[in-house]
């Protein structure tokens, strides 16, 4: 093991955008999350949100209150 974080799932319709969501906590150093984005980033279906993306889509699933 080299290091540990927190995976956080919420799922649809009951997360702050009515779709399921997963929130990911890890240490800060600059070399675990390097590494930690490089491997998502190999996922199919995963990337980084967009500005503003998660409010859009609250919005959009008439979430936002």
């Amino acid at each position: 093991m080299i290091d540990e974080g927190l995976l956080l799932w919420s799922p649809g319709p009951n997360s702050y955008t009515g779709e399921d969501l997963a929130e990911f906590h890890t240490h800060g150093s600059n070399a675990v999350v390097s590494c930690f984005l490089r491997v998502l980033g190999e996922q199919e279906n995963c990337r980084l949100a967009e500005p503003g993306e998660f409010t859009k889509i609250a919005f959009q699933n008439n979430k936002w209150i």
